[in-house]
């Protein structure tokens, strides 16, 4: 905040507005744990009309995603992936899909202390997510069933290498997106050249960086910041291509070395909360290490932290590591 008014880059409005979109979900954590110490009888929702909405939900979504693939579809699908093409049924991009997918999970996650048999409900949503035919996705859906696997369901004590094991093998099935979208070939890709230029303001403006409002964010690019004029963002080959979907290029450019040091620092103090809460509670430290493994995985190739499709995963976040108020 303070590069934002000290080098005035972007209007103050600009500046508010996009300094909300980048902490809303910190905001959103602390909501979750304010409104599971506020709401007495939140077990009770958890437990009925929460849990119950999202299994007739996981029940509807793979009928509908079962439809679309054999028989005329009811809505459009988007791009063709693999060996066919992927579902979003009436989400605006597969991306939501996924992301409501994972907030329902998360939600039968924390109910599986009360009830073992939301697990197949879970596979049923895992299943509709990789329908999505995201990599990112499968990536952090294929993490989470290694997390329950290695930390909830056998509790191995090489949990720390099965996990390790587990990422690496998403980065190996993901190296046919890394190279569509990082690979240099007869032009500069859009995510790599945002990369490449949000670490360039970064050192132009270095510590703090250019402010918020300016570069890499949905809020910078609609308010017609200059960096994308004279990045060359407005024209030629980059003109209409998906410049705001990133997320690191943002946190480079507007928070300068400093702020990313900061960011980083703040999502691994939360990564190690809930490793213990892991131990107290195995299934709310299970959906809150769901959550940011998503959200940690999602951030190599879309907005991540700062869309607004997480907001109800941080909610559960919060409720979930909220020690005073157990759901209990």
């Amino acid at each position: 905040m303070f590069s934002s008014f000290v080098n005035q880059n972007a209007k103050y409005m600009t500046i508010l507005l996009d300094s909300f979109v980048c902490v809303k979900f910190m905001i959103y954590y602390l909501g979750g744990k304010i409104l599971s110490r506020e709401l007495r009888p939140i077990k009770k929702y958890v437990n009925s009309k929460i849990i119950l909405f999202c299994k007739i939900i996981s029940i509807m979504l793979i009928l509908l995603c079962l439809h679309e693939i054999f028989m005329n579809p009811f809505f459009e699908k988007y791009d063709f992936r693999y060996f066919t093409n992927s579902l979003q049924l009436c989400f605006l991009h597969p991306t939501y899909f996924a992301a409501f997918c994972v907030s329902c999970v998360s939600i039968l996650i924390c109910n599986m202390k009360y009830n073992k048999k939301n697990f197949k409900y879970i596979v049923i949503l895992s299943i509709v997510t990789c329908l999505t035919f995201r990599s990112k996705a499968i990536g952090a859906i294929f993490v989470i069933f290694a997390i329950y696997y290695s930390c909830v369901k056998y509790n191995l004590k090489l949990k720390t290498t099965c996990l390790i094991l587990a990422c690496c093998i998403v980065v190996y099935f993901s190296m046919d997106q890394i190279e569509k979208y990082f690979t240099v070939g007869a032009t500069v890709p859009i995510r790599l050249k945002m990369h490449q230029d949000g670490i360039k303001i970064a050192e132009q403006y270095f510590p703090f960086g250019s402010g918020f409002g300016t570069f890499g964010t949905t809020v910078a690019y609609e308010s017609n910041s200059k960096f994308y004029y004279k990045l060359g963002y407005m024209s030629g080959y980059y003109k209409g291509q998906p410049v705001s979907d990133t997320f690191w290029p943002g946190i480079f450019a507007q928070s300068g070395w400093i702020g990313t040091i900061f960011f980083v620092t703040t999502i691994s103090l939360m990564v190690f909360d809930s490793i213990k809460r892991l131990k107290e509670n195995k299934y709310y430290g299970w959906a809150m290490l769901s959550i940011l493994s998503y959200s940690i995985i999602a951030s190599t190739s879309e907005t991540a932290f700062f869309n607004p499709a997480t907001a109800i995963m941080f909610i559960i976040y919060g409720i979930a590591s909220d020690r005073k108020n157990d759901f209990d």
